[in-house]
């Protein structure tokens, strides 16, 4: 009887694969494996490769294009987010978070109208650590880049980290667990009181 590989210390992801290379070549386990990177997806795990690489791009456009709904509607009604500062950490749960973002969705949205400042989320490397049926761990890197049209050169304003897992809820992927480690933290909202549900935009 065949043994299943060793998982290495990395979290057992229902539905998901793994391979392990052998004497006889490489053997490819079911259930209960995170994905290795090189795997070829098969059947219906293409289309929901596919579905969890729009929705980390689209999370960045939605950003950007200051739409709020769209853009809190990637996350699992039951989701949590994690706000890693320099000095402060926020876990909060999605009414949390849409309270503070609905605010600074606005605020955002309002500066682009007024002198067409932007704040642009450039997110990078989006890739899938390990896919399942019904769970994936997702990741990508973030530039957080400020624009003002007569202003100064674009600046940086902070970088950082996304990690995650996302769910399948019937034919849709969402953001159930969700973490960002900044490298610095993002300029403060400025002339514009934070909402007291946003503290981590103080």
């Amino acid at each position: 009887m065949e043994a299943h590989p060793p998982t290495c210390g990395r979290k057992a992801i229902p539905g998901a694969w793994h391979i392990e290379m052998s004497d006889g070549g490489a053997k490819l386990f079911g259930t209960m494996f995170p994905l290795s990177a090189g795997i070829v997806p098969r059947g219906s795990m293409v289309e929901d490769r596919l579905a969890i690489l729009n929705l980390l791009g689209i999370y960045g456009a939605y950003a950007n294009d200051g739409d709020f709904e769209g853009w809190i509607g990637l996350f699992a009604d039951d989701a949590t987010f994690e706000i890693t500062l320099l000095d402060n950490v926020f876990m909060v749960d999605k009414v949390q978070l849409g309270a503070g973002e609905r605010h600074i969705f606005s605020v955002y949205r309002q500066r682009l109208a007024d002198k067409g400042e932007r704040r642009l989320f450039l997110l990078m490397n989006p890739h899938v650590r390990a896919q399942g049926t019904v769970e994936a761990e997702v990741g990508m890197t973030m530039i957080l880049v400020r624009v003002v049209p007569d202003g100064p050169l674009p600046r940086i304003e902070s970088t950082g980290t996304y990690r995650g897992t996302l769910v399948k809820r019937g034919d849709r992927w969402l953001i159930h667990r969700w973490h960002v480690q900044t490298d610095r933290a993002p300029e403060p909202l400025l002339e514009t009181p934070a909402h007291p549900e946003a503290a981590w935009e103080r």
